[in-house]
């Protein structure tokens, strides 16, 4: 039983070691030289998260997913995306809530039309999940940390050289976390609104 909690440990300890490295090595990348003068970008994405696994079987519906993300463009075709996306949802009067931070690496396509950008990718990220609440007469105030990916799809509209606004549907699947005699994934959809900056 030791080695097996052992060996977990270390494996989600080499898998967040290899996203903090691959993240370093994005902010530390030079900018691309590509036809746009404006590299990187950052934006907010605030919206809702819907459970499609094990957390909807347990009554948990949709709640409040907020996002802010750092990209860079490679060039005008492909973008590395980062940063940290909070979701929260309580039911039954506050006796039962489910809450994570997620933090993502993301490959982007991107295929520009005008003035608007289909964007479609995947990435992978590690959530920092906490559950609270009564689960088959258990009790339960647990965290844990999951690793996972996630695909997605949108859709960006330029306001201006720099300023855009978007839409963003993405479907998130993890391992399942272990919160005390409860596991389950964290799988879910998430539908977003975009207000981003370049620069």
């Amino acid at each position: 039983m030791l080695k097996n909690t052992t060996a977990t440990f270390l494996f989600g300890i080499k898998q967040t070691v290899l996203i903090f490295n691959i993240a370093l090595a994005f902010f530390l990348m030079p900018l691309s030289a590509s036809g746009q003068d404006k590299n990187n970008y950052v934006a907010v994405k605030p919206g809702l998260y819907t459970f499609t696994g094990g957390l909807k079987d347990s009554d948990f519906a949709t709640g409040f997913n907020g996002e802010i993300v750092v990209g860079h463009y490679l060039n005008s075709n492909i973008a590395l995306e980062t940063g940290a996306c909070y979701m929260h949802d309580g039911i039954i009067e506050g006796r039962r809530n489910v809450r994570f931070v997620q933090i993502p690496l993301t490959a982007k396509g991107i295929y520009p039309l005008g003035n608007v950008e289909v964007a479609y990718g995947g990435g992978i990220g590690v959530s920092f999940a906490k559950l609270y609440g009564e689960f088959n007469g258990i009790h339960v105030d647990e965290r844990d940390t999951v690793f996972g990916g996630h695909l997605l799809l949108g859709a960006n509209f330029n306001i201006s050289h720099t300023t855009f606004i978007g839409i963003e549907g993405k479907y998130n699947f993890t391992e399942k976390a272990r919160f005390n005699s409860v596991e389950t994934n964290l799988n879910g959809y998430s539908v977003s609104a975009n207000l981003g900056l370049r620069f």
